[in-house]
């Protein structure tokens, strides 16, 4: 599993050559995109705004890329992409997180929660999907105990281990 985030996707939107790497890599792939970077990624000016637009976009990411695409922000969505065998799409909406998850390094351990559940041998679809809906949790326990105003990302972090206590019981 490849999970590519910031920096990483904003160098496939503009460069060609890494774009069709991605598309053609023999690992699945998981791209965690922002609305600005899924907007560079579709290359467009567009406005991503609306329930019906995020899912149109998360359905495009998926299928340009070959890739499990998540289009974090509020109700984060996941879209596992059309195949030869599957020629529909996969969508799966969070119902966990908050606005004071936008908070620099909130989409770091995004990535790396969901890098752990892809080292653990999930499925790269479930392993976005437990990522997104453990990060929100965290997220929603954090502003519960410190609210939401001056969350960060550490805060976040800091509650991951009660997500998950939470999660798996």
């Amino acid at each position: 599993v490849l999970i590519l985030d910031a920096d990483a996707l904003n160098m496939i939107a503009s460069r060609k050559d890494l774009a069709e790497k991605v598309r053609r890599a023999k690992a699945q792939v998981i791209i965690t995109p922002h609305i600005g970077e899924a907007r560079r990624l579709l290359h467009t000016d567009a406005r991503i705004a609306g329930q019906d637009a995020r899912v149109h976009a998360v359905c495009e990411l998926a299928d340009q890329y070959h890739c499990i695409a998540v289009l974090k922000g509020a109700g984060t969505l996941v879209c596992e992409g059309s195949s030869a065998n599957n020629p529909l799409f996969n969508i799966y909406q969070n119902t966990t997180g908050n606005p004071g998850m936008a908070t620099g390094g909130s989409g770091d351990s995004l990535t790396g929660l969901t890098a752990a559940f892809a080292a653990q041998g999930y499925a790269p679809v479930d392993a976005a999907r437990a990522g997104v809906y453990i990060h929100g949790l965290a997220g929603d326990l954090a502003a519960r105990e410190l609210g939401e105003m001056g969350m960060t990302a550490a805060d976040l972090v800091q509650y991951l281990p009660y997500a998950l206590k939470q999660f798996l019981s």
